[in-house]
């Protein structure tokens, strides 16, 4: 149960992760290839 949970807020970042990275796509065209791209771009 414990992994069945954790996997499922994996997916959740993921989906989130990917989310933000299409409204920094949107916005600024570009975004870094690296899994922590966004992150940098936010910060």
């Amino acid at each position: 149960m414990a992994n069945s949970f954790a996997a499922r807020i994996f997916t959740t970042l993921s989906d989130l992760q990917t989310n933000m990275a299409n409204l920094i796509l949107d916005q600024k065209g570009t975004l870094s290839a690296s899994p922590f791209g966004i992150h940098q771009h936010i910060l």
